[in-house]
């Protein structure tokens, strides 16, 4: 009788045929690109900012003189400096700060003009307005709907003798500053980020 011959198990062999078909998978995946993959996208709701917008507009400055010279427009005590001016804050998208300032400049800046206070175009109050004597600042916070004539009034004393300020000048420069309503964890001007 023939003894039967058993195969003996070679596990290198194995390993080949293993390493061989997955070197053969591997090799086709990447020839051909086929992998598996997926990707989402998702857009949130669209976001605006908001506008902080104060139109100023029709800004004038007239004079009325303290004497009856006519053909020229020389200040003299009495005088008086008018600067009236629009607040137009309908362009905001928000209720915003606004704080504004007459300045006085020039080479006769030292003048001691007496400032009225800020009044809408026929010197009726502004209780919205509260005025900073240490700024010079006038402080207003203001909804996107307001359209307002204002006016300030400076006036030269008329009890006014300096004569080292004869044929010097001055100048009004009107600053307006505003400030979205958001900025201010507090609720008042003194403490808004200017």
């Amino acid at each position: 009788m023939e003894k039967a011959k058993t195969k003996k198990f070679n596990f290198s062999v194995v390993l080949n045929i293993v390493l061989g078909v997955a070197l053969i998978v591997i090799s086709s995946l990447a020839a051909t690109g086929a992998w598996f993959r997926d990707s989402v996208t998702q857009n949130s709701d669209a976001y605006t900012f908001g506008e902080v917008n104060i139109a100023e507009g029709n800004v004038a400055f007239s004079t009325v003189l303290g004497n009856t010279q006519t053909t020229q427009e020389l200040l003299m005590p009495g005088s008086s400096i008018t600067a009236t001016f629009t607040i137009d804050t309908t362009q905001s998208t928000a209720d915003i700060w606004v704080r504004l300032k007459l300045e006085v400049s020039g080479t006769a800046s030292a003048v001691s003009l007496n400032a009225g206070g800020l009044t809408d175009a026929s010197d009726g109050a502004l209780p919205a307005w509260s005025y900073d004597g240490t700024g010079g600042y006038y402080y207003a916070k203001l909804t996107n709907t307001i359209n307002q004539d204002c006016k300030v009034v400076y006036t030269v004393p008329t009890d006014y003798e300096d004569q080292t300020d004869a044929g010097l000048t001055v100048f009004l420069t009107l600053t307006i500053d505003a400030v979205q309503v958001a900025n201010n964890a507090d609720g008042t001007y003194a403490n808004v980020n200017w």
